[in-house]
């Protein structure tokens, strides 16, 4: 043993898990070595020294990572690492996330730059019909179009989040067929985002949140081990008021220009035999449609849709400056009342005009 270096912990490799070792890669380490036991048949987690010899590294090396350590590791340690552990995709991340520390990148926020919002916000109207809705990195939501606050109007909500809506609010129990599954899903979503941001205050008061929630919190201890970065691709079944169930697919897009955010798309997943006819009262691109269910929104939610699309247009050109803006704001309703009052009287000449030649028809 090397003079000064921690003394080896004994090989507990049935050792139970608790929540609070999940937030880093000790935990993660220890619920994947369990797990590849139960893949491998082992009856039993694989131990710590199973894993040591696998990845050609002493058992006290090992044992010092999952207490927490971050040595240098080279590539090829790593990838033995992920093998022998028998890691996806995403659970590699994660690996690599917990090891460093969250993510390398600290580039600052661009969320207040009003370009940046301006050109994300145009992304999610161009997906008219379809909704769509932009979230931070800890899942607030910071922009979506018409059509989803249309059938969702939560995300209209001072301080509205996606997971904590989800996974905490009534509402959503109901609206998610089989909400267990979700909910699971978004655990994941929130381990995968606890090696990320390991030190992100925000992020740790929505786990905690979530997990001091009675059903949240067993859905936490189960199936420890799973991780995942996103729900690109998923199809699932939502029960809404407007229409009732659908079967939708949730995209995720991560914005270059906001690094941390995602854009999330929905679309019905219809089929070759659906009738595709086009969203009443919101605007689409060029030949754009949508197929049936999308059609069915009530009047009163696609008036809803059509006069917030037109209230955004209004808000992308106006000043920055809030008492600007009510200036500007002013201006176009004296302009529009003018413009108003000025129809008004043609159309009554018209109509004058109209009832005359009636008249002058029915003597002759």
């Amino acid at each position: 043993m090397v003079v000064g270096a921690p003394a080896p912990f004994p090989d507990h490799g049935s050792e139970p898990l608790s929540p609070g070792q999940l937030l880093g890669h000790p935990g993660l380490l220890r619920a994947w070595r369990a797990v590849t036991g139960e893949k491998l048949g082992l009856g039993r987690p694989l131990s710590q020294t199973e894993v040591a010899e696998a990845i050609g590294r002493s058992r006290g090396w090992y044992q010092n990572l999952e207490r927490g350590a971050r040595p240098k590791m080279e590539r090829e340690v790593l990838d033995s690492l992920a093998k022998t552990l028998r890691l996806g995709p995403d659970e590699y991340q994660a690996l690599v996330l917990a090891l460093m520390d969250g993510a390398l990148t600290t580039i600052p926020t661009s969320l207040g730059n009003p370009t940046v919002r301006r050109d994300l916000q145009q992304l999610l109207d161009h997906q008219l019909p379809a909704p769509a809705y932009l979230t931070d990195q800890v899942w607030n939501v910071i922009g979506h179009n018409t059509a989803m606050a249309a059938l969702w109007p939560w995300v209209r909500e001072p301080r509205a989040n996606l997971i904590r809506w989800a996974m905490l609010s009534p509402e959503a129990r109901v609206q998610y067929v089989d909400w267990d599954h979700h909910a699971t899903e978004y655990v994941k979503l929130l381990r995968f985002a606890s090696t990320r941001y390991p030190h992100d205050p925000d992020l740790l008061k929505l786990i905690t949140e979530v997990k001091s929630d009675p059903r949240c919190g067993k859905l936490w201890d189960t199936d420890v081990a799973a991780v995942s970065k996103s729900r690109d691709g998923h199809l699932f079944q939502m029960s809404l008021p407007s229409l009732g169930n659908i079967e939708v697919i949730s995209h995720v897009l991560f914005p270059a220009s906001l690094p941390g955010s995602r854009a999330t798309v929905i679309t019905w997943a219809g089929t070759d035999e659906d009738v595709s006819v086009p969203l009443a009262g919101v605007p689409a691109l060029s030949g754009q449609e949508t197929t049936a269910p999308w059609s069915y929104l009530p009047p009163a939610v696609t008036e809803y849709t059509a006069r917030h699309h037109l209230m955004d247009e209004f808000r992308a050109d106006l000043p920055a400056s809030p008492a600007e803006a009510i200036q500007v704001c002013d201006a176009r309703l004296r302009n529009l009342r003018k413009r108003t009052e000025a129809l008004t009287q043609i159309r009554d000449e018209l109509a004058r005009a109209d009832a005359s030649r009636a008249d002058t028809a029915t003597s002759a």
